[in-house]
């Protein structure tokens, strides 16, 4: 089923001292430090984010860990994880950064002054991965690579999940084509609800966000795609996946709280 054949050459774990290193993109409870507040704050949601999938004793390759929230969740479900985000020695190859043609003028700084100022937040960000993981004493394998050409044979894969990484990606289609060939069982991909889309709809949907004739969300640096669960259920069978559980709830904007419309498409072999 999975052609990969690199011998994967897994992260040494960073020593990092304390959360003033960090950026933690979801909220989380560390031990001995108490809540550190994120962008979003999942965690009354982990059940319904993941489908309510059962993990215990499942590989599971989470694609796009970011700071790891949902990589622990499900290791404290009894996952075996293994944590994928990009290599920074890719640059900004992997950070699909939308190229607004006025783009100094629309972010306030020239794209290598912004990108430069993103890679040090992103480091951050894997700075608060590596602390969380100390502090919780787990497990989880960690793979930095190429989200479009990630050759690494990672063994048995159950479960490969996905969390609002594919709006965030050029070419989600393509990442998807990489990644779904691990999946054994399952791939779970859970998105964002933008207003006025038919996400109960089987159209087979994907809508381009960025917009140049506006200034406020929709011109975001790294938004491009909002999907749709038909537009994933049709690829998907392309990819080999012939059942599908379409679920809708609310995750949690951390501040000001906020709910905000996902689904997640539980895709099965």
């Amino acid at each position: 089923m999975n052609q990969k054949t690199a011998v994967p050459v897994y992260a040494s774990p960073r020593h990092v001292n304390g959360p003033e290193e960090c950026t933690f993109y979801h909220s989380i409870e560390l031990p001995g430090l108490g809540l550190q507040k994120g962008s979003w704050d999942l965690r009354r949601d982990v059940d319904t984010y993941i489908g309510r999938l059962p993990v215990a004793g499942k590989t599971v390759l989470d694609v796009g860990t970011g700071s790891g929230f949902l990589c622990f969740e499900m290791e404290k479900r009894g996952a075996n994880m293994i944590a994928f985000d990009f290599d920074a020695s890719l640059g900004e190859n992997q950070h699909d950064i939308v190229p607004m043609h006025d783009f100094e003028e629309r972010f306030g700084a020239s794209r290598e002054v912004f990108w430069a100022q993103l890679s040090s937040g992103l480091d951050r960000m894997k700075n608060s991965f590596w602390l969380t993981h100390r502090l919780l004493g787990s497990k989880a394998r960690v793979f930095y690579g190429d989200v479009y050409d990630c050759k690494a044979d990672f063994g048995p894969v159950d479960v490969v999940f996905m969390g609002n990484i594919l709006l965030h990606l050029q070419s989600p289609v393509q990442a998807l084509a990489n990644f779904a060939p691990y999946a054994r069982e399952a791939i779970v991909i859970t998105e964002n609800c933008a207003e006025k889309v038919d996400y109960k709809s089987d159209a087979a949907a994907c809508y381009l966000v960025p917009n140049a004739e506006r200034r406020d969300l929709a011109s975001w640096f790294a938004t491009w795609w909002q999907l749709t669960p038909g537009f994933l259920k049709r690829y998907l069978r392309v990819l080999g996946f012939k059942s599908f559980e379409v679920t809708f709830h609310d995750a949690h904007w951390a501040d000001p709280p906020t709910p905000m419309p996902q689904f997640t498409v539980v895709a099965r072999r």
